[in-house]
């Protein structure tokens, strides 16, 4: 799927008189995009500033897509055009009805969109909130407007440079809050409002910033202080424990495809799982690994630099080294390793909060096995965790677009569009009404196991 991220942007208009004519897309707009009969529902929301200059976001509920920047968008007289995640859209605005009408032609079927504008319902407000710990982070409270003192989950990123600008990271706070509990995330450090560098940071750091964060969200307005939680995505399955031990604010925890084995083997796993979809065999797999240890000896001091370089040119050459992109670690990448050489044993076996652990069956960086193996040995002795696999999910968990039936035929073939896999939703948010918005965390003892 497409997903490219659109930078926010306004066009200023020329004159007062198209500034007037902008005037009239302001509002909300709800109802679909479409492809031969195949719908996706679609929302916008427009305003228009004193300068003349169109202000926008929408939503994309199927993905999580919330709040997200709209943007080349130009009104002239009833021509209207605009960028989102499916492209460029020109169409027409008609006001005497007031539905919004346009096509996308570089799509071949075309993508159609089709908008009413109706009252918004508010289902959210957003709360933005700095975070003063060892290094200060900036987030976003989303709180549900069903509630006054409400569940709150923080929301820890995965690896790499999420922030508040992701939607995909973002869109998990937004559908929490969708389902009446709050949810709170932010700019990972040195990204957006937050202080530091992420880069140069351990789990250990980053475990500090989210016990920081319930510590601050304890004492905030809305948040029922007895029931904070974290959940972890991906690298944040590491942290989410970590923090736990921090604190005991954090009452629950879930995991999202976060690993149960060291990042080392997460690494190991990570380079087979992805040779092996590229159709590589065992020997292939097999050199690769036995590379990838050298890699970490040499990261490690255990190995001379001469000697790896001398395996690196060796790898290179190969037709599984290039499929792999192989260049040697950074001196940062190295720094990396040696800070999170880490094993995740005894802070899981220490979580005593209930606790969602998730894995996606078709998932190559994080897979089931041996994930799940250790994770339910590690969670032996917790009376109140849940661990799931989810059949068909890989470690994005997202459907996929596709063509259903092979044929461009409606109604017996028909377009998919992507979306985020239905099981994780309703995994996660039947686990959050048993274990969370019914009880009080403190008091119960004991949980089923699936």
């Amino acid at each position: 799927m497409i997903r490219t991220l659109f930078a926010a942007s306004a066009l200023l208009l020329a004159s007062s008189g198209l500034a007037e004519a902008a005037g009239a897309l302001d509002g909300h707009w709800d109802g679909a995009i479409s492809r031969l009969g195949a719908i996706q529902r679609i929302r916008l929301d427009v305003v228009t500033d004193p300068s003349g200059a169109i202000h926008g976001t929408y939503d994309i509920p199927d993905l999580w897509l919330y709040g997200e920047p709209l943007t080349e968008v130009s009104l002239a007289g009833d021509d209207l055009t605009f960028h989102v995640l499916y492209g460029k859209f020109a169409g027409k605005l008609h006001g005497t009805v007031d539905e919004l009408t346009g096509v996308n032609t570089a799509w071949d079927p075309p993508v159609g969109i089709n908008l009413k504008r109706t009252p918004p319902i508010p289902e959210y407000r957003v709360r933005e909130l700095r975070v003063a710990g060892k290094t200060t982070i900036a987030g976003s409270l989303y709180l549900p407007v069903s509630c006054t003192s409400c569940a709150t989950v923080i929301v820890v990123p995965g690896s790499g440079d999420q922030s508040r600008a992701t939607w995909s990271y973002r869109g998990y706070a937004a559908e929490l809050a969708r389902h009446g509990v709050a949810a709170f995330v932010y700019d990972k450090r040195g990204l957006g409002g937050s202080n530091g560098r992420w880069q140069t940071a351990s789990f250990a750091d980053l475990a500090d910033d989210v016990a920081a964060i319930a510590q601050h969200l304890a004492h905030t307005g809305g948040v029922d202080a007895r029931r904070i939680g974290a959940m972890g995505i991906s690298q944040g399955g590491w942290i989410v424990p970590m923090a736990a031990a921090k604190t005991p604010l954090i009452s629950f925890a879930m995991l999202i495809v976060g690993p149960a084995v060291t990042p080392q083997e997460q690494e190991r796993e990570r380079i087979a799982g992805t040779l092996r979809a590229r159709g590589f065999g065992a020997d292939d797999v097999a050199a690769a690994l036995a590379f990838v240890d050298a890699q970490f000896a040499a990261d490690y001091g255990e190995l001379p630099p001469n000697e790896l370089a001398a395996r690196l040119a060796a790898a290179k050459a190969t037709a599984w080294g290039k499929a792999l992109a192989l260049e040697a670690d950074t001196p940062d990448d190295a720094r990396w390793w040696r800070m999170n050489r880490y094993d995740p044993t005894e802070t899981l076996r220490g979580l005593r909060v209930p606790v969602l652990a998730v894995f996606g069956e078709r998932d190559i960086l994080v897979p089931p096995d041996p994930n799940r193996t250790l994770m339910e040995r590690d969670l032996a002795g917790n009376r109140r965790a849940t661990i799931v696999t989810i059949a068909g999910m890989t470690h994005d968990p997202y459907t996929g677009q596709r063509l259903v039936g092979g044929a461009w035929a409606w109604p017996t073939s028909f377009w998919h569009f992507d979306e985020r896999t239905p099981e994780l939703a309703q995994k996660i948010f039947t686990w959050l009404e048993a274990h969370v918005q019914r009880e009080d965390l403190r008091g119960r003892a004991s949980s089923g196991r699936t």
